[in-house]
């Protein structure tokens, strides 16, 4: 995960950002540019390069978890509002983050729920929502 992180002072918000590639490569302007732009509205930006192939589910959704939850947990110090974190993701990683926000089973850490886990919103570009009905090729 790559922190992209405005000034301390009042706590910001912030988006973690998960490129797209179809789950293949991650898509580069997808990812510093767009974190770049959320700096300039007043948002820090972190961008995750999660697992992708030979890697395949649920390795990316892991990483996604677990790097929302570090976000959370450490958002004192990034200096960040955690009430306030959400994540963004184009095509593979809008599919990403609409598995991330549906997602229904308890996280558990050492055998006690993780209560940190789940997005406060998130912006879901150009998704994949089907690898089915509605795929595209």
């Amino acid at each position: 995960m790559e922190a992209h992180l405005l000034p301390r002072g009042e706590k910001n918000p912030a988006i973690i950002i998960f490129p797209g590639g179809g789950y293949g490569h991650h898509a580069v302007h997808e990812a510093v540019p767009v974190a770049k732009w959320l700096n300039s509205i007043g948002i820090s930006a972190f961008i995750l390069y999660y697992r992708i192939a030979p890697h395949y589910y649920p390795a990316p959704l892991e990483d996604a978890r677990n790097a929302f939850i570090q976000v959370r947990q450490q958002s004192k110090k990034y200096g960040i509002d955690p009430a306030r974190i959400g994540v963004l993701g184009f095509s593979a990683g809008g599919h990403l983050a609409g598995l991330l926000i549906t997602e229904t089973k308890a996280v558990k850490e050492g055998g006690t729920e993780v209560p940190c886990s789940k997005p406060d919103f998130a912006i879901l570009c150009y998704p994949v929502i089907s690898f089915s009905e509605y795929q595209h090729e």
